[in-house]
């Protein structure tokens, strides 16, 4: 017996020796690339995409449930077919009647609005997944958020095949771009839009429901990012927890390991969800509207977001559309202090206000825009707690665009407001 202890001790050290010289595990493999779209999608002008059933609504079971939806699906939930175009419908910002074609009309600018992605992070201890389903949440209910990621990919090279046929000058956001303010959400979205060899939209465990690559939504992908300039808009939900709550409210929930507003679990079958215990990831924390400016300053060119925006707080800003009289100003109105409304108000014409979408953002063009530039600001009155401040400088590299369109000088006033004269 004595004899073997040695022997015993011998091999606890090359065991010791091994765990000291083990290596790293090989990195994992990129994804794969798609190829590129072969030609730019039919429009609804050409074709519309209707359901082959009749939509029931509410429908009679839980899309989200795991049991439900394949329910659903084995009797042709989802399936759609051919239908007939739809006529372009024509628009004037006043509801009058547009005036009629010129003899050369010409275009003058041609863009994506891409609005309320709403990017979540499915997994987060902030979810307040219990509430979303048919009925009275149907506003917030998205049974396919473990798959935005990869729809908003498909979005994206649906942009560029259209541009590749015919070239588009740039994408508009329409705020609410991730769902609940968290760092992780904006560096999925930002990521797809700017390309990426790889994204993998998956927080606290490192999920793979279906064994193997490009399988399932927690899987990463390549993404090809957008062919033509996107510009960054601001939502209540890329500023507030859930589009609703301040942040610093929030702040020890989202990072925490406890949910109980409910939250997907994709260790399990389908991703139900769950409420409980989590696997807190640090990389959900919330942003903060200075914290949110300064990553997205960070990614690509910016997207509209540069250290004038940064040291005011806000993304308010403006660019023109090249060798046109147009100009793009872009608002950003949601309220720090909560809720979904912003804090810009119409008065109607009974003389009541009521409350706006925090998303903002308009075209100028020659005189006529100035009526319409005047009511976008029009509802932001200066602080009473000081007088407006000088209107930040415009530098040269970023200002220098000039037109001749008519615009709307913003002076701050505070975070939350601003005085507007033509």
């Amino acid at each position: 017996m004595r004899r073997g202890r040695p022997a015993a001790v011998f091999l606890l050290a090359l065991a010791a020796c091994a765990a000291e010289e083990s290596v790293d595990p090989a990195p994992l493999p990129a994804p794969t690339p798609l190829p590129a779209l072969a030609g730019a999608p039919p429009l609804t002008t050409e074709r519309t995409l209707v359901p082959r059933a009749a939509v029931i609504d509410p429908p009679a079971r839980n899309p989200a449930v795991p049991v439900e939806i394949e329910q659903m699906l084995a009797e042709g939930y989802g399936e759609l077919e051919i239908g007939p175009g739809l006529p372009l419908a024509p628009a004037t910002l006043d509801g009058t009647p547009p005036p009629p074609r010129g003899p050369r009309p010409k275009l003058l600018t041609r863009f994506v609005h891409l609005a309320d992605t709403q990017l979540a992070d499915d997994e987060s201890p902030a979810r307040l997944a219990i509430f979303d389903g048919p009925g009275p949440f149907a506003s917030a209910f998205r049974p396919q958020e473990g798959h935005e990621c990869r729809i908003l990919n498909a979005a994206v090279r649906t942009i560029n095949a259209f541009h590749r046929s015919t070239p588009l000058d740039f994408v508009l956001l329409g705020g609410d771009n991730a769902d609940s303010a968290q760092t992780n959400e904006i560096a999925w979205f930002t990521a797809i839009l700017d390309g990426a060899e790889r994204v993998e939209c998956d927080s606290g465990d490192d999920d793979d429901p279906v064994q193997g690559p490009d399988n399932d939504p927690k899987d990463p992908f390549f993404a090809e990012g957008l062919l033509m300039p996107w510009r960054w808009v601001t939502g209540n939900h890329d500023v507030l927890h859930q589009g609703n709550f301040p942040v610093d409210t929030r702040a020890e929930l989202v990072t925490g390991s406890l949910s109980d507003g409910g939250t997907r679990d994709w260790s399990l079958p389908g991703g139900p969800v769950v409420t409980g215990e989590v696997v807190p990831d640090p990389r959900r924390a919330l942003l903060s509207r200075p914290a949110l400016l300064d990553q997205l300053a960070a990614t690509g060119d910016g997207h509209g977001i540069g250290p004038d925006e940064q040291a005011y707080g806000k993304a308010f800003y403006e660019f023109d559309v090249k060798d046109t009289p147009l100009r793009v100003l872009v608002l950003d109105t949601a309220a720090e202090t909560g809720g979904p409304n912003g804090v810009i108000s119409r008065t109607t014409s009974s003389g009541s206000s009521a409350r706006r979408s925090t998303e903002r953002s308009a075209i100028a063009g020659g005189s006529s825009s100035r009526p319409t530039t005047r009511r976008a600001c029009s509802g932001m009155a200066p602080s009473p707690r000081r007088a407006p401040p000088p209107c930040p400088a415009r530098s040269a590299s970023r200002r220098g665009r000039r037109s001749s369109a008519a615009t709307t000088t913003c002076c701050s006033t505070s975070r939350a407001t601003r005085t507007c004269t033509g």
